[in-house]
């Protein structure tokens, strides 16, 4: 099965545009919400859920259509020689792990109580197709390593200095934007924003999606392990080794 889908992913990159700049991130990073950043900031969108995902689709997907001049996918797969350049976003795998569980007691795959089973499917990389986080982050940060046009950038970085993040990356893709516009941008994709604009997907009857900045839409806190125990579990070391590297532990 993984190399069926290894193969499927390979022919997916093909039809990746040569000059896409690719956002890449393990989920529950952040990356809808910086692909709706970075729309927001160069083409003066409000945030929209479905629209989103046509602006800037899953890479290999869709066509992505010119913002601004620029065509933008997004990616959870592992790096590929087709990347030619972008941004990679990491986010302490802490709160990855924790929004992740979240995200599935909301889908009904885990219950509540069952932190265990899943973080010994999170370690082990058995929660999707995208491997375990810290395989994942040390490949993305082996791979752009030295490359200029590549930009690491952390979510947490996103989160406490949102405008001069968008802006430096807006420069890094080789776009002007004013700092007023990418003031307007970040308050646009506001937790309070995006809360609305899911609100009205879900009118709609559409995909509930969430963007890595909270519980977006509401709903209740979904309890999980303190992070000494998830640093101690017995399969976190190759997750502690990455998050250190990272500075996150």
């Amino acid at each position: 099965m993984q190399v069926l889908r290894a193969a499927l992913v390979a022919l997916r990159n093909l039809k990746v545009p040569s000059d896409a700049v690719v956002l890449a991130s393990y989920p529950k990073s952040g990356n809808t919400w910086l692909k709706m950043l970075l729309c927001a900031a160069l083409q003066h969108v409000e945030p929209d859920f479905d629209e989103i995902e046509k602006m800037v689709p899953y890479a290999g997907l869709g066509s992505p259509p010119a913002i601004s001049g620029t065509r933008i996918v997004k990616t959870h797969e592992r790096p590929s020689r087709l990347y030619r350049r972008g941004v990679y976003l990491v986010r302490d795998p802490y709160a990855v792990a924790r929004s992740y569980f979240a995200a599935m007691v909301r889908e009904g795959v885990f219950g509540v109580g069952e932190t265990d089973r899943y973080l010994c499917q999170f370690f082990r990389g058995k929660l999707d197709n995208y491997g375990a986080w810290g395989v994942h982050a040390s490949a993305w940060t082996r791979f752009i390593d030295g490359k200029p046009q590549w930009y690491l950038l952390k979510y947490e970085d996103l989160v406490g200095r949102p405008s001069e993040q968008i802006q430096e990356i807006v420069q890094h893709i080789g776009k002007r934007v004013d700092d007023k516009q990418v003031r307007l941008a970040v308050e646009a994709c506001s937790r309070e924003n995006l809360a609305k604009a899911e609100s009205r997907s879900l009118r709609l009857g559409r995909k509930r999606r969430t963007t890595g900045i909270g519980f977006v839409g509401g709903g209740r806190q979904v309890p999980f392990v303190p992070q000494e125990t998830f640093y101690s579990h017995p399969d976190a070391a190759q997750v502690l080794t990455v998050a250190r590297q990272l500075g996150y532990a």
